[in-house]
């Protein structure tokens, strides 16, 4: 190999700065992805309530509406809703089984809390959308209702 070889490839710490300015890049177009409404509001009787943190297991209701998309198909759809099967979603928060956007707004909230939460596609399904459940078209903004239930630390689960 020669040494014009070696010169035109990049180090690891510059590839490795480039991975970390690409994530830092993502985390910022997720953060501002989404926006909160907050209805309703419950304290504990210290007055102060539990705020969501990452890792941490929460019980939470919601229902997610279609708001639009480019095609406009399902606009006005609800394509999940937790208390029409009767049962909460129960989830680890920072795991990555809420879309991005909506992960970052519950983190964002307190136990007992209601809001609307709008997504928008970069923080939601994306351009391509989900093509299976939930079904939703690409480029979609999303609306979802949610009510924090509770939480627990993982202590609190043993």
């Amino acid at each position: 190999m020669s040494d014009d070889e070696d010169e035109s490839k990049p180090s690891i710490d510059e590839l490795r700065a480039q991975e970390e300015e690409k994530h830092r890049a993502r985390e910022a177009e997720i953060d501002g992805s989404w926006s909160k409404q907050t209805l309703s509001s419950t304290s504990h009787g210290d007055g102060e309530a539990r705020k969501a943190w990452h890792g941490a297991r929460a019980r939470l209701h919601l229902k997610g509406t279609i708001l639009s998309s480019l095609s406009g198909r399902r606009v006005g759809e609800v394509f999940e809703d937790t208390r029409e099967r009767g049962e909460p979603l129960l989830l680890l928060l920072g795991r990555g089984v809420l879309v991005p956007g909506l992960e970052k707004a519950v983190e964002s909230m307190c136990e007992g809390e209601v809001a609307k939460i709008t997504i928008q596609p970069e923080g939601g399904y994306g351009a391509a959308g989900s093509p299976s459940a939930p079904c939703v078209p690409g480029s979609a903004v999303l609306l979802y209702e949610v009510e924090l239930l509770s939480l627990q630390t993982e202590g609190d689960l043993w």
